[in-house]
């Protein structure tokens, strides 16, 4: 018996395709899983994080990988590095912003 999985998808979220995508992987749809990821890289999307975009990628690398596509594998694992290095800079920064504020206060 074959199992059918539907997600209500909020058009302008990109959690949501990032959900979608893994649960495709997870069943093994790679093909389907690589489609979804290409499908959301050309809508427009209003709320998303660096984070959710890197998190994107990995899942179309990790499919591409498993579909023995290792050149569109590593390109896809680019993309999710420079996403998740972009990231870890913003944190950081929000971090440094936040201490520097603490210490003008306590001033």
């Amino acid at each position: 018996m074959s199992e059918a999985c539907f997600i209500a998808i909020d058009d302008d979220q990109l959690e949501a395709y990032v959900e979608q995508a893994v649960l495709l992987y997870r069943q093994g749809k790679y093909q389907e899983c690589i489609d979804a990821v290409e499908t959301t890289q050309s809508r427009e999307l209003k709320y998303y994080s660096r984070q959710s975009v890197a998190n994107l990628y990995n899942v179309a690398a990790e499919a591409y990988y498993e579909l023995e596509s290792y050149e569109s594998a590593a390109t896809m694992y680019q993309k999710a590095i420079g996403k998740y290095f972009a990231y870890a800079v913003d944190q950081t920064t929000d971090i440094t912003k936040l201490v520097a504020s603490f210490i003008l206060l306590a001033i």
